[in-house]
């Protein structure tokens, strides 16, 4: 017993010091933006779980620091919380809201509140602010966050078209960019014994650059040098062959950077587009080639690199299969689906194959046709999938593909198997827990709490009282949260 005790003492002072093993802790305040630039007003994203459940009704207050000015008029729809638009703001100030919980919310569960655009105005200069959240009295504080005045380039957008690449996007509101200027500059240094002066001069060479760098699909159909007649920035044609830097170098991953010198003056959130147009040759991607084509764009005045959209492309002899799965994302937590989730599968071609067939193996089973949507029960499961295609005579087929799906639909089940009347002050406590994928339990025992390792367990105990009460609680790896509540009578 004396041996038991420390192991209790030890698990408790863990748990004291390391927390709650989940995403993050009980009472953690985790808080993400749209943006973080100064005098911007971006969307926030503020999760939090409680160790205790709310009621509806129960007031919860969200505090900016002082640094940011609040909107205090035309909230309605604005505030979010988990999914529910309906949110009475009753009061805010120019740091505050307050509102109701609109619904019970149970303890351990995920509180996701979004604040839209247009409520929260970031502060004028950069610096670190934080939130609070308090419910009930009790207040929780967020991580400090960076409000920077580094604006980053906007929207990139790739067009491919038929011989020529189009980049479009727009600079921030630092993002100004000079033309290329050469400009001469007499300094007097000095006058002659006829009073005449002694002058110096020195040339001023003005270049600012924009970056653009192709994934490895598009960096493939580009030659190793392009020159200035073959780009064009708004129209102009620079003054310079633009410069190729190259990124993993002669693998099958290599990205070609290109590097231009801007021709004319671009301002604050000026639009920019850029033509890449082969004269000698045509800049096309080959068609055996599959993959993502996309971008990533900076400049002199604003260097992080922006990811542009992604383009799909499917080269004329090869064959893929597509995999949806409905809900799109895992909607519990740790990777599994709380509900059951729906596969389907289908084949892809390019245009020199002919039909495509699609083959499927769960759980390490013989491959067979695959038919239509397919839905999961309970469980862990592997899927291996791929498809064939001909090209003439010629069978082409997929690489396999595989994932892992995780479904986990039922919270754990809670059964007392000793029982809850007794003659004798000696008991032992004796529960079974039906979950497969049961991830913590906690026993809360008169005013001693028990973190049980094993499904099935005893817990000893002297009863001191008519009436000990006891609290089990239950958490599986899906997120799922059961609780038993009782009490052990001593007659």
């Amino acid at each position: 017993m004396k041996k038991l005790f420390t192991i209790l003492l030890i698990v408790q002072i863990c748990i004291l010091f390391l927390g709650i093993s989940k995403s993050y802790a009980f009472g953690s305040l985790q808080v993400k933006i749209s943006d973080n630039y100064v005098s911007r007003s971006p969307q926030y994203k503020i999760t939090f779980i409680s160790e205790e459940s709310l009621q509806n009704g129960d007031k919860v207050t969200i505090t900016f620091d002082d640094a940011v000015y609040l909107r205090t008029e035309d909230l309605d729809g604005k505030i979010v919380l988990n999914g529910t638009e309906s949110i009475d703001v009753f009061r805010t100030s120019i740091n505050s809201i307050s509102f109701l919980m609109p619904f019970e919310y149970d303890a351990g569960k995920e509180l996701l509140i979004e604040i839209a655009n247009g409520v929260a105005i970031s502060p004028s200069s950069s610096c670190y602010v934080r939130i609070s959240l308090t419910i009930n009295g009790r207040s929780y504080n967020s991580n400090y966050y960076k409000i920077t005045d580094i604006t980053t380039v906007k929207d990139p957008l790739l067009t491919i078209g038929k011989s020529f690449y189009k980049v479009n996007f727009s600079v921030g509101e630092k993002g100004k960019l000079s033309g290329y200027k050469v400009e001469t500059i007499g300094n007097v240094v000095g006058w002659t014994q006829y009073n005449t002066p002694i002058v110096t001069y020195t040339t001023i060479i003005t270049k600012n650059y924009i970056h653009i760098k192709f994934s490895s699909i598009v960096s493939t159909s580009l030659p190793s040098t392009i020159t200035l007649h073959e780009i064009t920035v708004n129209g102009v044609t620079p003054s310079f062959d633009p410069e190729i830097v190259y990124h993993f170098k002669d693998t099958s991953s290599e990205e070609k950077e290109i590097v231009v010198v801007v021709p004319r003056g671009i301002p604050n959130y000026g639009k920019v587009e850029i033509v890449i147009r082969g004269i000698n040759q045509t800049f096309s991607i080959p068609d055996s080639f599959s993959g993502e084509a996309y971008v990533y764009v900076w400049t002199s005045a604003e260097t992080t690199a922006v990811k542009s959209n992604v383009i799909n492309i499917l080269g004329a002899y090869v064959v893929e299969t597509n995999c949806e799965i409905s809900p799109t994302e895992p909607d519990g937590e740790n990777g599994f689906y709380i509900s059951n989730p729906t596969v389907e599968l289908s084949g892809d071609k390019g245009n020199s194959i002919e039909k495509v067939e699609t083959f499927i193996s769960i759980d390490g089973k013989d491959f067979q046709a695959y038919t239509g949507p397919i839905t999961f029960d309970d469980g862990i499961y592997t899927l291996n999938y791929y498809s064939t295609g001909y090209s003439g005579k010629k069978l082409l087929k997929e690489d396999i593909k595989a994932f892992t799906l995780k479904v986990d639909t039922t919270s754990p089940v809670i059964n007392i198997i000793s029982p809850l009347v007794t003659d004798n002050r000696i008991y032992t406590l004796k529960v079974d827990i039906s979950d497969d994928n049961l991830k913590e339990v906690s026993v809360q025992l008169g005013s001693i709490i028990f973190y049980p390792y094993k499904h099935n367990f005893e817990i000893p105990t002297v009863l001191f009282q008519n009436e000990t009460q006891f609290e089990i609680k239950a958490v599986d790896f899906a997120g799922h949260i059961s609780k038993y509540k009782n009490v052990i009578k001593l007659n």
